[in-house]
C-alpha cells in the first residue's frame, strides 16, 4: 500500500476464513488448487471451504493429496467422492469448484490441535424414483391410517365394497391344526 502522508494509518482486515473445523461430517467445495512437488513426490493442494449454513460456513481446510502410489488410496477415496471420471487424466485445476462431504478429525500435533479429512463421501446420493415421495408425504393421522388399512375388491359392477375381513387363528386353533398332521 503506498504511503499518501507523513504517518499512514493502515487499516487491518478482521475477516477470517481460516480456523479449526469441528470434528464431525461437513460438506465443502473446492475453491482454490494448486500443485507442487514434495519429499514423497507430487501431490496437489486444494483449498475446501465449509459450505453448509453456520458459524462455520466459509471455513477453509487444506487437502493435500499426494500422487504416490503408498497414498493413492486416499485420492481414490476422494476421486469417488466428486464423482470423478474411472479413466483418463486431470490437473489440479479440474478439481476447482467441486463438492464433497468430509468426515474432520482432529489431530494434535507439537503445534496444537489440526483439523484434517479422515474421509470422504459424495454430497448427494441419488435415491430411485417414487422414493423420495414416501420422504415427502406427511404421515397419515390415526383416522387416515385405519382407512388405508381397509382393502376393496370390485364387484362385477364395477362398485368398489369392502372385502370381506379375514381372522387370524387363535392359538388353540393352530396347536389343534397341527394335532391333525400324520407325521
Amino acid at each position: 500500500m503506498p504511503r499518501t502522508d507523513e504517518n499512514p494509518v493502515y487499516k487491518v482486515d478482521l475477516s477470517r476464513s481460516t480456523g479449526l473445523v469441528s470434528a464431525g461430517v461437513h460438506e465443502f467445495k473446492v475453491i482454490k488448487t494448486s500443485d507442487g512437488l514434495g519429499q514423497a513426490g507430487p501431490y496437489i493442494r486444494l483449498i475446501c471451504a465449509v459450505q453448509e449454513a453456520g458459524p462455520e460456513q466459509g471455513m477453509e481446510g487444506l487437502l493435500q493429496l499426494s500422487l504416490s502410489d503408498a497414498s493413492r488410496w486416499k485420492l481414490n477415496a476422494f476421486l469417488d467422492s466428486i464423482d470423478a471420471p474411472r479413466n483418463g487424466q486431470v490437473i489440479h485445476s479440474f478439481f476447482m469448484g467441486k463438492k464433497f462431504r468430509a468426515k474432520i478429525a482432529h489431530d494434535e500435533t507439537d503445534s496444537g490441535a489440526r483439523a484434517s479429512f479422515a474421509s470422504f463421501m459424495k454430497t448427494a446420493v441419488a435415491m430411485p424414483t417414487g422414493v423420495t415421495e414416501l420422504f415427502e408425504r406427511p404421515a397419515p393421522t390415526p383416522a387416515e391410517d385405519e382407512d388405508e388399512d381397509e382393502e376393496y375388491v370390485v364387484e362385477d359392477g364395477g362398485e368398489e365394497v369392502p372385502a370381506p375381513k379375514l381372522k387370524s387363528p387363535s392359538a388353540s386353533e393352530i396347536s389343534a391344526e397341527e394335532d391333525d398332521i400324520p407325521f
